[in-house]
């Protein structure tokens, strides 16, 4: 539970930390490379998938978004866990 008010608390008063570039998130090598929380355009360019099949992923049961009024975002390590599960 701290964890999650603490996110909350750094997206909205830390929003530049948030943030990266779309074009930097293609070139990453590593998950410790990423902002701790990811928009669903950068979701796609770091996975390497269209903008359209990243809203689609987003949007499918089990995938780990987290709402914030009207913005969805991936937090980094549910991404990474999320990505351990899958098979094939």
């Amino acid at each position: 539970m701290r964890i999650f008010l603490l996110f909350i608390f750094t997206a909205k008063n830390m929003k530049g930390v948030l943030i990266m570039d779309l074009a930097a998130c293609k070139d990453v090598k590593n998950f410790d490379e990423l902002p701790l929380s990811l928009t669903i355009e950068q979701m796609g360019k770091v996975l390497g998938i269209s903008r359209s099949t990243a809203y689609e992923l987003a949007n499918s049961k089990g995938f780990p978004t987290l709402k914030i009024g009207r913005r969805m975002i991936i937090p980094r390590i549910a991404l990474m866990r999320w990505m351990m599960t899958k098979d094939g």
